[in-house]
């Protein structure tokens, strides 16, 4: 492929005779599975630009856009890059707020929608745009226009296509891609502005990790408005690797076993949640095949990630493979190589056991405001060490600084925020340098390792500082926690408001013969309350003191991006968290 300068180039490959029937994505449904190759590929997006151009899209035009993934996120991705206009994705869960304020703040001209669904979830946000505001939507709602009537047919589009090519021939490197309003746990989103040339210098760098012909297949269930999975659906199409868009995160083992993609892109919660599955499976198992189970699951928590491995442990760990690790790896499609985690940290335990399982994990780190990566594990035996992102990528620039913040500088550091220059100067200073508000280090000179977020430390009211992330992380491990938030800010001591994984407790209540009648009844029982206070205790192992969680509550309620308490990409909400506990929280100190 000729060299790359700005995104929508990426297309050019498909130009190509020998590519024009290439498989480049899928799109599963309930039911059915639709292909789209190259040929067609390259047809739709030429034809929705010049549709977009005739309709009075132009450059620097802000088009706002709210679906999940699928082909049609690329048609409209593809196009507005080709003429220049600036797509701002939103997830479509997100709230009345967030939606009027970016709608506002972007000042869109355009908002393609998905489905009646969303339209009704955004409707007051919707009802206060100005009357020029188009709205397309992507599958049929009643009293709406469809995204397929502004595509211009093949003959006119090939008849006016120097209208199309004039508009792509001025776009620069430089200019402005998309505009991601970052989700934020406090306060309102602010705009990232990512260029042509941030994006691309990320996805050709990531590239040249990537061993020539690992990966044929990948699925893609993250949200594409989310930096992460945008760079590597990038990614995907720069190496010809076929992407299959699916049901989404609920589905993804039903997927994996669907479609049977060689690679996938996780948050650590996925993997987090494939483990407990895996435990449950066991649990299910009676006798010597229920101890050779997890006699095989203790041997994976025990695998070297950057040591020597024994002679006596690789025959532990064939014999393992052979009794648990072979059916796992079917269980998960059985063409499975390839794991990439992101967005936030993966504990040790788990990038032990899923390697052991025989997977490539790939653990990596970076922001929205760096497109996104920074740092990233590879392939070679000397491009991983446990409890570390892994080294910084050849064109990035890190330096810590003295208060241990990760500062970083390159090609893939923003333009800076939409509207909001005093935002910028605080984070981008005199010298370039990019300050990313995690602190970390450098490790045997290569490595990269995250510690936490400076904004979610705390210190207690005994002058004890805290890293929650790190604590949350370990105690995570426990297959009785979904969820858990530490706080204790000018407290006596740190808590945690705990959601239990209740698939994992009520299976086992039932085995100790506990009766309840709801989740409430199961969370107040004292039995419950004394395991989980033992997981606590045996997960806390190695902790500080004055770190360690002296107190908690359980909540019936689940944590999810649409109750409020997580951001899309599963991160805490921790103000949204301490304000709807906040009255059981003043309980739980009190004397």
């Amino acid at each position: 492929m000729p060299d790359i300068t700005r995104i929508f180039q990426l297309l050019d490959a498909y130009r190509l005779p020998q590519n024009r029937n290439a498989l480049v994505f899928t799109h599963t449904t309930e039911g059915q599975t639709t292909s789209i190759y190259g040929g067609r590929y390259i047809e739709i997006v030429e034809g929705l630009a010049l549709g977009l151009l005739q309709s009075g899209i132009t450059k620097g035009s802000t088009i706002a856009t709210v679906m999940s993934n699928r082909p049609e996120w690329n048609y409209f991705d593809m196009a507005l890059l080709s003429i220049g206009a600036i797509q701002v994705p939103l997830y479509p869960t997100a709230g009345f707020d967030n939606c009027a304020f970016i709608f506002n703040d972007a000042a869109i001209s355009m908002l393609i929608i998905e489905n009646e669904e969303t339209l009704k979830r955004m409707k007051r946000a919707i009802g206060q745009l100005p009357d020029y505001v188009k709205i397309l939507t992507i599958d049929k709602v009643k009293g709406y226009k469809t995204w397929d009537t502004l595509l211009a047919n093949t003959m006119e589009a090939e008849d006016k296509k120097h209208i199309f090519l004039t508009a792509r021939n001025a776009i620069e490197p430089s200019d402005v891609a998309s505009i991601i309003y970052t989700s934020g746990t406090t306060g309102n989103p602010k705009g990232v502005m990512l260029s042509h040339q941030n994006f691309v210098s990320n996805f050709l760098t990531v590239a040249k990790l990537m061993p020539s012909g690992l990966v044929k297949s990948a699925l893609s269930f993250l949200p594409l408005c989310h930096v992460y999975e945008r760079m590597l659906n990038y990614l995907y199409q720069y190496l010809g690797i076929v992407v299959h868009y699916a049901r989404g995160p609920e589905f993804i083992r039903e997927d994996l076993t669907l479609l049977k993609p060689e690679m996938v892109c996780v948050v650590p919660r996925v993997l987090e949640k494939m483990y407990v599955h895996i435990m449950q499976k066991g649990r299910l198992l009676k006798g010597m095949k229920r101890i050779l189970y997890f006699w095989s699951l203790s041997i994976a928590t025990h695998y070297k990630i950057d040591k020597r491995i024994t002679l006596f442990y690789r025959i532990r760990h064939r014999i393992a493979d052979r009794l648990v690790y072979t059916q796992i790896r079917k269980n998960l499609g059985g063409n499975l190589k390839v794991i990439i985690s992101g967005g936030a940290a993966l504990h040790p335990k788990l990038l032990r056991v899923f390697k052991a399982f025989g997977f490539f994990v790939l653990p990596g780190y970076g922001l929205t405001e760096t497109s996104p990566v920074i740092a990233v594990t590879t392939f070679e035996k000397n491009g991983i060490r446990e409890g570390t992102v892994g080294p910084v990528l050849e064109n990035v620039k890190v330096k810590i600084a003295s208060d241990h913040e990760i500062l970083v500088k390159g090609p893939n550091v923003m333009l800076g925020y939409y509207n909001n220059p005093q935002k910028t100067r605080e984070v981008i200073d005199e010298e370039g340098w990019f300050h990313t508000g995690d602190t970390g280090e450098i490790v045997q000179h290569k490595f990269l390792k995250i510690n936490d977020r400076i904004k979610e430390i705390f210190k207690t009211s005994g002058g004890k500082y805290v890293a929650p992330q790190s604590i949350e992380n370990k105690l995570r491990e426990s297959p009785f926690i979904e969820n858990i938030m530490i706080f204790g800010e000018n407290r006596n001591f740190p808590s945690a408001i705990i959601a239990p994984n209740f698939e994992h407790l009520e299976g086992w209540a039932k085995h100790k013969e506990i009766d309840f009648d709801s989740r409430n009844d199961l969370i107040s029982n004292p039995i419950v309350q004394q395991r989980i206070s033992r997981d606590i205790e045996t997960f806390s192992e190695g902790i500080d003191h004055s770190s360690k969680v002296k107190k908690f509550i359980l909540t019936a309620k689940k944590w999810t991006p649409e109750s409020g308490y997580l951001t899309p990409t599963l991160k805490l909400k921790r103000k949204e968290i301490e304000k709807k506990y906040r009255k059981a929280i003043e309980k739980l100190y009190k004397p």
